[in-house]
């Protein structure tokens, strides 16, 4: 599944930024949905994705502008009340409480945090109740003396209200 999610969250962001030699319509809304493709597999997700609510990147951006920050309570109600996360060193569900609690330890365990954003993409399976942000970026961290570089791949999964129900990360250190 994850590498279904990051291949289709590339495809998109690469489908959305290919210039085309085709005269853009004078009203874009008239444009007709691509036609779906049959990828010859079976995904334990979906294939079949549009762009989503740009103000859940919105939420996302905020979530990660307050993790450098260290101001995480004012994002505790983004999450809904059970959030599953599958993160480096952990994969469990827990509630909104625990979830924020072990954020923000983990954060205060940090002397600095600053985030470079790559790239950004909210996706709507069309086949599910929830939407998907997929972000990529580069974080630097200090902690003890020690300054650490990773390059950070998320997805945030929202339900239809707009909540965060699961986080997956996956991070490569420099």
């Amino acid at each position: 599944m994850t590498r279904s999610l990051a291949a289709v969250c590339f495809l998109l962001m690469m489908a959305c930024n290919t210039p085309s030699n085709e005269a853009t319509p004078a009203d874009a809304s008239a444009s007709p949905a691509p036609a779906k493709h049959d990828y010859g597999v079976k995904a334990s997700y979906s294939t079949d994705f549009a762009l989503a609510d740009p103000a859940l990147g919105d939420k996302v951006v905020a979530l990660w502008k307050h993790f450098d920050n260290n101001t995480l309570d004012s994002v505790a109600s983004y999450f809904a009340e059970s959030v599953f996360q599958d993160m480096p060193g952990f994969k469990g569900t827990m509630s909104r409480d625990s979830v924020m609690v072990s954020i923000k330890a983990y954060r205060n365990s940090l002397n600095s945090c600053v985030s470079e954003i790559d790239a950004l993409v909210p996706l709507k399976a069309s086949n599910k109740e929830e939407s998907v942000v997929c972000i990529w970026g580069v974080e630097t961290t200090e902690a003890g003396g020690k300054k650490m570089v990773r390059d950070i791949n998320e997805a945030w999964g929202f339900n239809k209200d707009g909540k965060v129900t699961w986080i997956k990360q996956y991070e490569l250190k420099r």
